[in-house]
């Protein structure tokens, strides 16, 4: 091998942006000579892989979830020696006797094996060395360093900003490392003796446990005592931390500050977030929500820059859904920026625009990515497996008989009723005509079906139209509803699977109502009966607001209800949002209503459908529990398989989840910052 080749050289393993905007960590080894190079590369690749994955069972991996906040580099060194100098502890651990071996490296760090020193130590000039070959690679300033020795036996130690491992350090012992410097934890482990210190500023241990740092953490009452086993299941107040057995206690009996487990308990993790946040882009500004890991309930994926994190509910009480003791998402099983599989790899980009449905007919939701670029837009199927995500299917510019643009509206819909979930796309903005494409997905690509250039049957393509998702007839193919703004046109379409045609055509006015540039179509089955019917409300258009009721017979619409300036118990109002929801699991979809503009108090009701009228069940206004309603809440609908359908309710910084009972709508979860992945939470923890 050249002996130059590996000298002083820079690779960067992770980059999420400029060192001032981001925590840089560098990986370095001291005593890898220039043939053990290869060794030293193999050795960062496992830890930095353990890092920003969960294959080594870290449920809770705080680190994969913040990635977005960091980047890593490792920087290799030659070193004159292969391994480094050893030494023997003195007597009452002075860690000052004679070394055993001398070896010449480049950062001159020492191993002893001994706990009492740390495991190993620095010579004089180590930190000088760090940083000049930190400038040298362009690298001055970096956060964190983590120096591997090439030394076997155990051992870890943090210095602040330098942290040291051996060569044959397993993954948690690094992740106990790194909860010093990048987290600022303090240990948790003991040994004989009182602490008599002054309160630690770390997060994780304290001398009160009254009023200790970590009570909010904890239901009441919490345990309290010393263990009695090696047990991560109990929660609240133990005794010994810090060195000390005695006077100083710790949040957990275990933990990866105490005995290297893969578990950081929650305020440690919450440590992490804190810390490290400003520098993450994390927020909770795209959310979506579907079945993406198969049970009853709705998962979450989150959308920031150019990452995605999704939290998989499980079964009650470990999910959001549950039954009101345990309402916490059960884990984080994936935070990642590229999502890999045999279509590729699909890069997650700030511009990504994400769409849910089972496109593959295994009974779990999938996503489907685009990323919009002119002429060089992207698609990707990412399907969902056990533990995150797969690219199946990336396209390049083109679909199927389609060229993407960036004016392509994307329709996820069942169109041939085989049970996975097929695309309608749209694009009136791009071209000279407008456009419409059906393609089908054999549950590993999509498949060219049908294309329209500029006339759908019975209408001119136009900017002006929108379309809805819906099955008339109830047999299982989704078809179009359309609605002409600019001539107040609406028509429902059939699909035969392979094609549209036009059931019936409505100009100016629908059954009982006098169609609007501002009406706002609602897609619901309010009776039960299999076929999708309409909801109709404009606050615009005239003095008082209304909303219409219309059934679907299979072929068209007949009138039900109308309701003028206000429904049953709601008064109607400009600015109100309705969100689609089987709201107390009858089986007849419902109408979620909220506003938050044209009152002095905010206000979220249930509008509860009989199948012939609607009846507003519950009103509450500016607090549902904890969650103060505001102008910037978004709301998404947990569409349940069975059951009532509630809500997650969420803005930039914060998440809940509102579940809707008999008598009103209760707050049974609140995040602020992140969503707490605890795998604790079957245990008794927030």
């Amino acid at each position: 091998m050249n002996s130059t080749l590996f000298s002083q050289s820079k690779t960067t393993l992770l980059y999420n942006g400029p060192s001032a905007d981001k925590f840089d960590i560098v990986f370095m080894g001291d005593g890898f000579t220039s043939a053990q190079q290869g060794d030293f590369n193999t050795l960062v690749a496992d830890y930095f892989k353990a890092m920003f994955t969960y294959e080594n069972g870290a449920l809770d991996n705080v680190l994969a979830e913040l990635q977005d906040a960091l980047n890593v580099y490792r920087v290799n060194m030659n070193s004159t020696d292969s391994g480094v100098s050893v030494y023997t502890c003195g007597e009452n651990a002075s860690c000052t006797s004679q070394t055993t071996v001398n070896r010449n490296t480049p950062f001159k760090m020492r191993y002893s094996g001994c706990w009492d020193c740390c495991w190993m130590t620095k010579s004089a000039d180590t930190d000088s060395k760090i940083n000049a070959a930190l400038t040298a690679v362009g690298l001055a300033g970096a956060e964190y360093v983590v120096m591997i020795l090439n030394q076997s036996g155990f051992g870890g130690c943090s210095y602040g900003s330098v942290l040291s491992v051996t060569k044959s350090t397993s993954n948690n012992v690094l992740f106990h490392e790194l909860g010093h410097s990048v987290g600022g934890l303090a240990d948790e482990y003991d040994k004989a003796g009182c602490y008599s210190g002054s309160e630690p500023a770390a997060r994780n241990v304290s001398t009160n446990p009254a009023t200790d740092k970590w009570k909010l953490f904890a239901r009441n009452p919490i345990t309290t005592g010393n263990p009695v086993e090696y047990n991560v299941s109990q929660t609240g107040e133990f005794e010994g931390a810090r060195y000390k057995d005695q006077c100083i206690y710790r949040p957990s009996i275990n933990s990866t500050m105490r005995g290297n487990t893969n578990l950081h308990n929650p305020p440690s993790y919450d440590e992490f977030w804190v810390r490290n946040k400003p520098n993450s882009n994390y927020n909770f500004n795209k959310v979506y929500v579907a079945n993406f890991g198969g049970t009853n309930y709705s998962d979450v994926v989150v959308h920031y820059g150019n990452h995605i994190s999704a939290y998989l509910v499980g079964t009650p009480p470990d999910g959001f859904t549950g039954d009101g003791i345990g309402t916490r998402v059960m884990s984080s099983y994936i935070t990642t920026k590229k999502i890999k599989g045999p279509g590729g790899t699909w890069n997650v980009s700030t511009t990504d625009k994400f769409f849910t449905g089972d496109f593959s007919g295994d009974g779990l939701d999938d996503l489907i990515a685009f990323y919009p670029n002119g002429a060089n837009s992207r698609l990707g199927l990412l399907k969902s497996i056990p533990g995150g995500f797969e690219c199946v299917k990336k396209y390049y510019n083109t679909l199927p008989g389609w060229e993407m643009r960036n004016g392509d509206q994307y329709y996820v819909a069942d169109f041939n009723g085989d049970s996975k979930k097929d695309i309608y796309v749209v694009n009136t903005a791009n071209w000279s005509m407008g456009y419409v494409g059906m393609l089908r997905s054999n549950g590993a690509a999509l498949e060219f079906t049908r294309r329209y250039d500029q006339y759908l049957p019975g209408n001119y393509l136009t900017s002006s139209d929108k379309f809805y998702i819906a099955d008339l007839n109830g047999d299982h193919k989704e078809e179009f509803v359309l609605y002409k703004t600019n001539t107040q046109t609406t028509r429902l379409y059939q699909s035969s699977g392979t094609s549209l045609s036009i059931e019936a055509e409505y100009f100016g006015s629908l059954p009982g109502w006098t169609s609007k540039a501002n009406d706002q179509y609602y897609i619901a089955d309010f009776n039960n009966d299999g076929k999708d019917d309409l909801y109709v409300f404009n606050g615009i258009n005239w003095g008082p607001e209304y909303m219409l009721m219309l059934k679907s017979n299979g072929s068209s619409y007949d009138y039900v209800i109308r309701y003028d300036d206000h429904l049953p118990n709601w008064n109607m109002n400009n600015n109100d949002k309705y969100f689609v929801a089987d709201i107390n699991g009858d089986g007849k979809e419902d109408l979620y209503v909220f506003n938050t503009s044209d009152w002095a108090t905010q206000w979220l009701g249930t509008a509860i459908s009989s199948g012939t009228g609607l009846t507003v069940a519950t009103k509450q206004g500016d607090w549902i529990g904890g969650w103060n309603l505001g102008g910037v809440d978004k709301i998404v609908v947990d569409r349940r398989a069975t059951g009532r359908d509630h809500l997650f309710i969420y803005n930039t910084n914060w998440f809940g989840y509102l579940w809707s009972g008999s008598s009103g709508l209760y707050q049974k979860a609140m995040y602020y910052s992140y969503i707490h992945a605890f795998k604790h939470h079957d245990y008794g923890w927030y």
